[in-house]
């Protein structure tokens, strides 16, 4: 079992991400809904952190970065095997050009 961290960014972006949706939809159970969807997605990284993707652009991969899609939002994230650490760097819209953002 691995332990999940968010980063200071990724929990900014999540807040952004529900304030977002809440002022949007004018339905604060859409906003929590949303939010238990981004949390439920982060927390089964606690048990398999290879069900993300490798991004596209090779400098990400590199820098040992992974991906999960979450409807519209793509969760960033790096792995540490030796000491059984996800650390969620951010969480983007997918037409955001993420990779100026990590």
């Amino acid at each position: 079992m691995y332990t999940v961290k968010l980063t200071r960014d990724a929990n900014y972006d999540i807040n952004q991400i529900v304030v977002f949706i809440h002022l949007e939809s004018k339905d604060r159970d859409t906003a929590i809904s949303y939010l238990g969807l981004l949390e439920e997605s982060v927390l089964s990284l606690e048990r398999l952190p290879e069900r993300g993707s490798n991004p596209r652009y090779k400098i990400l991969r590199n820098q040992g970065y992974w991906f999960l899609v979450v409807k519209s939002h793509l969760i960033f994230y790096k792995v540490d095997q030796e000491n059984k650490i996800v650390t969620i760097s951010r969480v983007l819209h997918n037409k955001s050009h993420y990779q100026n953002f990590l």
